[in-house]
């Protein structure tokens, strides 16, 4: 291969997790530490609602929010956009994911390759109280302490998370059940998906020596 015989090759690779597992595949998703992601479900005729997680005064956090949709603007906008609760500290400054389940929030916090899961209500958005002040700021119980950067991919009740070595752990959502399935390249993503119902697929990159050298 000419020059590259002293560098390693990428590919991309996929590992499966769960019974009768067939093919795999899956497309890259998360999130560094400072970076923000969202998440919305629609709660009450003509608004909606918000969920955005991000780092802020060095510790990642989260708050709520809901919008109205101005039928002269044919989108939400950010315009009348009000807080509804937040910002909350996570116990753990690390990348989020996050999933809406229900009226729901679910935030996967990757403590180093273990899955830290939180939850908050997303349900109906109340009533706006005339000149109402901003909720209050909402720290961490017990501090925080660090994480890793790289976003946790979660498949139903199953959840992924490198570690700083690359090395992909498996477990249940309560941490439950810590297996190693896949060694990734480090500080690369990781993304996964429920196929067929019950199994779940992960997709990760790893750098592999090609038999040219």
């Amino acid at each position: 291969m000419g020059g590259a015989a002293s560098s390693p090759a990428v590919t991309a690779s996929a590992a499966w997790a769960g019974a009768g597992a067939g093919a795999g595949a899956g497309a890259g998703a998360g999130a560094g530490a400072g970076a923000g992601a969202g998440a919305g479900a629609g709660a009450g005729a003509g608004a909606s609602a918000s969920a955005s997680v991000g780092a802020a005064d060095g510790g990642t956090t989260v708050s709520s929010s809901s919008s109205a949709a101005a039928a002269s603007r044919g989108d939400a906008g950010t315009g009348g956009c009000r807080v509804l609760r937040g910002p909350i500290e996570l116990p753990v400054r690390a990348a989020a994911a996050l999933a809406l389940h229900g009226d729901s929030l679910e935030v996967a916090l990757n403590d180093d390759g273990r899955p830290r899961i939180l939850t908050f209500a997303a349900g109906a958005v109340p009533a706006a109280a005339p000149n109402a002040p901003d909720p209050p700021r909402e720290g961490a119980d017990g501090g925080t302490v660090p994480g890793y950067p790289i976003a946790c991919a979660v498949a139903g009740d199953r959840v992924f998370c490198p570690d700083r070595t690359g090395a992909v752990h498996r477990a249940g959502k309560d941490g439950g059940g810590d297996r190693l399935v896949a060694s990734s390249r480090t500080g690369t993503r990781v993304s996964a998906s429920v196929l067929g119902g019950s199994h779940a697929a992960m997709a990760y990159l790893a750098s592999q020596q090609t038999s040219e050298g």
